[in-house]
């Protein structure tokens, strides 16, 4: 018995090595997992557009998931938007600095609502969606393309003090909804209609320049000051498991109203209070 006195001891303490070493990594690996998966920005519908905002300047890159095609192009550095929060109007290579001043989320947002195109997250993002991407970018195949003046994507402005600057051309839309259409989404049979509920003129406009960029058919727009908090997908009912309601609620964080009156494809999307507190970096 006395050589044996010192195996129980011996065995709890390889029990607690066990512990420590393998078991509480695994799991606390898997709850990183599964929050990173309950918590992540594509869900498999539409687009997976990032911006990266660098000390060289911005890119953007999206992939049809569909098509398995990819687009990448940078913007010119020269090139003056108006950005989110009444922040007023910058030129692309000063958003690297005014990101560490306003968050990465008001740079994203910005540039996105500037180009009208509806983005899924930046440079960095979680372990779910960054493992996603890089089965796109693997699986698929990546454009290079430029926005360039000859095509009026942009277009030069020279100031009264001769300073050059660039605006977004006159067929830039064209070319957003070409670069940034989702194939399964643009196949829909859908009609949306867009009401600003606020008292903030051209919300309905801009929420219709990321809906139709992505494919989808904007037919009004309206304006109704009745002062709605947050944002509503209306449609008929087993509408909002279609991807179209699916694809409005998560881009502009919604929740779905059923709505019997609507007819099969149709769908009113209500912008609230909600909405006009980010456009204006109210949050």
């Amino acid at each position: 018995m006395g050589k044996n006195r010192h195996k129980p001891k011996q065995r709890n303490f390889l029990g607690k090595i066990i512990l420590y070493v393998f078991i509480i990594p695994i799991v606390c690996a898997f709850l990183v997992y599964m929050n990173s998966f309950i918590t992540r920005k594509w869900k498999g519908i539409g687009r997976f557009t990032r911006v990266f905002v660098e000390e060289s300047g911005v890119r953007i890159e999206s992939f049809d998931p569909r098509l398995k095609t990819g687009i990448l192009f940078r913007l010119p550095g020269e090139l003056e938007i108006m950005t989110l929060g009444g922040n007023g109007r910058w030129k692309i290579n000063a958003m690297k600095q005014l990101e560490s001043k306003y968050g990465a989320d008001w740079a994203r947002d910005s540039i996105a609502d500037y180009l009208g195109i509806s983005v899924t997250g930046g440079a960095k993002m979680g372990i779910t969606d960054e493992i996603a991407w890089k089965r796109l970018k693997n699986a698929g195949h990546q454009q290079e393309l430029e926005m360039n003046r000859e095509a009026d994507m942009i277009r030069e402005i020279k100031d009264v003090d001769s300073e050059i600057y660039f605006v977004l051309g006159s067929n830039w839309p064209v070319y957003a909804g070409k670069w940034f259409l989702t194939t399964d989404l643009a196949a829909q049979d859908t009609r949306i209609t867009i009401v600003n509920t606020t008292d903030t003129d051209g919300l309905g406009s801009h929420a219709a320049r990321a809906a139709e960029s992505a494919g989808l058919k904007v037919v009004m727009i309206i304006n109704e000051e009745i002062g709605a908090e947050g944002c509503t997908v209306s449609g008929n009912s087993g509408e909002n498991k279609k991807m179209t309601a699916i694809w409005m609620m998560d881009v502009y964080r919604c929740k779905w109203n059923e709505d019997g009156t609507l007819d099969s494809g149709d769908y009113t999307l209500r912008l609230g209070s909600d909405y006009r507190k980010w456009w204006l970096g109210e949050n």
